[in-house]
């Protein structure tokens, strides 16, 4: 497995220009040259050096993929071949998410499986899971990934996997940004400005106690001066020092203890921004910034539709239709009977639609009581053709709703 050079003898780089370097190396045009793993090798150490990230990172899989899920037959009469699937395809799920999810982190991802003989047929098993840096998305190969195997000299080489295992094989990129990195290399500046800041901090509390100085006096001898020089040691070393009269210590502040605000809010802002880029949300909003939360928490609910919407799409294109075609002679001739879809709980959907209506109402779209209350199951006194707007501001106006 390839490691940046870097990365041996330090947990992270540095050098801002060794991030530069490698992200330019992942973007180059000439296929000869084009190197991704020097840029993927710094993002996997990431969460080695932010530990925060990680947490972000797990909350992001819970976000996309917590909720239930069930293959579902487009023909009662398919039913039982649909819980069969399932039941082979859930021995692997685990790894489709962490596929899913790499794929999302840097911007690619695949596994290499296997089918074993039982008595639902033949499942699937993980035979091998690429490193970030075995792979690479690549529109003139299979999967439109490219597998990097190490060469001579630091070297690799570029394989294409093969027509005829194209269904031992599962891939995902993300469909945001074909650009190398996916999400973490949003962050990744982010996370190096941090650690320099912290650095900068440990350095900044050294000033915060000050500077020591010793002083001796016109009539001081040679002895005394010296006897000075170790009482200002002893002073910085035990915190008390015994002097002559012919020596004056002197304690200097050079830096104000509040100062270290402007290290708070910067460190916060930074860490915000990390959160938002990986979840969509941020847990760490001062008070000031709850009523902007509420249009978080809603991108955040955005993020794990549209993040549950592509997973559908992913095990529907590759898994479900690999497993078919492993288990039923007609594949060639026939289409899937069924479709893997996440269950939507009733709650959920309407917790859903209130953030629709509120969104549009916010945008002066107005809708009228009947299908508020069909969306949302909440019933208020007014008339069903009464229009909900943003327009009025009363004790009874909920969030900005406005009834009239």
């Amino acid at each position: 497995m390839f490691q940046h050079p870097e990365l041996i003898n330090t947990l992270f780089p540095k050098d801002p220009k060794v991030i530069a370097k490698a992200v330019s190396l992942s973007l180059l045009n000439n296929k000869e040259y084009k190197d991704v793993r020097f840029l993927k090798s710094l993002l996997a150490r990431l969460t080695k050096v932010h530990p925060r990230l990680q947490r972000h990172i797990r909350r992001f899989k819970t976000l996309t993929t917590s909720a239930e899920w069930d293959i579902v037959p487009f023909d009662e009469k398919d039913k039982e071949k649909a819980e069969q699937a399932k039941r082979r395809i859930s021995s692997i799920m685990q790894e489709l998410i962490d596929v899913f999810i790499d794929g999302m982190l840097f911007g690619n991802s695949l596994i290499r499986i296997k089918y074993d003989d039982s008595s639902l047929g033949k499942i699937p098993v993980v035979d091998k899971k690429f490193h970030p840096t075995e792979t690479e998305f690549n529109t003139d190969y299979l999967h439109n990934t490219a597998i990097l195997l190490n060469a001579e000299m630091g070297k690799f080489k570029r394989f294409s996997i093969d027509e005829s295992e194209k269904h031992l094989y599962i891939a995902y990129a993300n469909p945001d940004n074909y650009e190398p990195g996916g999400l973490l290399r949003d962050v990744i500046y982010y996370i190096f400005m941090l650690n320099l800041s912290v650095q900068e901090w440990m350095q900044f509390q050294q000033f915060l106690k000050g500077v020591i100085q010793g002083r001796s006096k016109k009539a001081a001898s040679e002895a005394d001066k010296k006897a000075g020089e170790k009482a200002v040691q002893t002073a910085v070393d035990h915190n008390f020092a015994f002097t002559s009269d012919q020596i004056d210590i002197e304690f200097h502040k050079i830096a104000d203890s509040n100062a270290g605000k402007s290290f708070d809010d910067f460190t916060q802002k930074m860490e915000e921004d990390i959160e938002i880029a990986i979840t969509g949300t941020s847990s760490l909003a001062s008070d000031r910034q709850r009523n902007a939360m509420t249009v978080q928490e809603r991108d955040a609910q955005d993020i794990s539709i549209w993040g549950r919407k592509n997973f559908q799409n992913f095990i529907n294109k590759q898994m479900l239709k690999f497993d078919y075609r492993m288990n039923n002679s007609k594949f060639d001739k026939a289409e899937l009977p069924y479709e893997f879809k996440f269950i939507q709980k009733l709650s959920q959907d309407k917790q859903i639609n209130m953030n629709i209506i509120q969104s549009a109402v916010e945008l002066g779209i107005p809708i009228n009581l009947k299908e508020f209350t069909l969306k949302t199951g909440i019933e208020h006194a007014g008339k069903p053709n009464d229009l909900i707007t943003n327009e009025r501001s009363s004790e009874d106006n909920i969030n900005g709703l406005g009834f009239m």
